[in-house]
Order: structure tokens, then sequence, then C-alpha cells
């Protein structure tokens, strides 16, 4: 087996590998019910604010504030929550249904697992 044959080969179990990752992640998005995570409400409830207003809330907005905790997650660093917000927004234009843009928030998680996959090899 020549030297291009087995570059070309770990290519292409790397690609399945990370397909098979893409799919698990994927399929545990999907099937998985919301606020199964004890802080999953906190932080979508931060997502959807950006989603809807366009802008980034300040951690004291009582509308994103948890009120038994009296905390928000707003005040955490707030990146992935405007990739998440932009995954429901582009949901959006498909589909009103609560839990899709459940997943969709959820689809950041996925990108950065698969692209940390990608990046081992």
């Amino acid at each position: 087996m020549t030297d291009k044959t087995k570059r070309i080969l770990k290519k292409i179990g790397i690609a399945l590998f990370v397909t098979y990752i893409f799919i698990l992640c994927f399929s545990v998005a999907v099937s998985t019910k919301f606020n199964s995570a004890p802080d999953e409400a906190m932080k979508y409830d931060v997502c959807k604010y950006v989603c809807d207003n366009l802008k980034l809330p300040h951690g004291g907005d009582e509308s994103i504030r948890e009120k038994s905790y009296g905390i928000s997650y707003a005040f955490t660093p707030i990146l992935a929550y405007m990739f998440s917000a932009l995954f429901m927004r582009i949901t959006m234009l498909f589909t009103q249904n609560e839990f899709a843009l459940v997943a969709a928030a959820r689809m950041i998680s996925v990108v950065c697992i698969v692209r940390i996959c990608n990046n081992e090899y």
C-alpha cells in the first residue's frame, strides 16, 4: 500500500468518524426533552432574548433573570448564545415550532463538538 493510498484511507476514516459524531450529537440534540439539563432554561432565555430583540441583554434584565436563583446567564460570556440565536433566526424562516427553536439553539454545541473532533486528527 502506497503512502498516498494510506493518506486517502486515513482521510476517509476521519470523515466517517466525524460524520458519525455529527449524527450522534444531532440525534441527542433533537431527541432530548427541553430543560433536561438543570440550566438549559436559563441559557435558552438568553438565546431567545437575543433572537427576538436582536441585541445583547443586560444580566439584570428581569425578563431573563431566573427568579429562584436571582441571577442570569447574560452575565456570562455570550458568544455561543449569539450563534445559537443566529441558528434560531434561520429556523424561524421555516417554522415557529418551539421545540425546533430549542433544537436550533442546541446546534452550536453540535457544531463545536464536531469541530473539536475534526481538529484532533
